[in-house]
């Protein structure tokens, strides 16, 4: 349990300092202004739009697919994970 708990924390800081970070230091580098420092971030937020629209509807299609694979027409719920 605790190196589950330890990995997460370390996975979830390093993402968001890798997320955050890299633009700032391409600013300083690359002598961005605030416009070209803040655009960096749109892929960031275009592709956490679409998944989040696209992965509930894609979670639901696969269980559908897997109930009806099922013998008795129903899916466990922890395939959703």
């Amino acid at each position: 349990m605790t190196s589950a708990v330890s990995y997460a924390v370390r996975f979830l800081f390093f993402s968001v300092i890798v997320t955050v970070e890299i633009p700032q230091l391409f600013g300083e580098t690359f002598h961005f202004n605030l416009q070209q420092l803040g655009l960096q971030f749109l892929g960031i937020i275009v592709g956490s739009t679409i998944g989040e629209q696209i992965g509930g509807h894609t979670s639901d299609l696969r269980m559908r697919r897997g109930a009806k694979k099922a013998m008795d027409g129903r899916q466990a719920p922890e395939f959703r994970l």
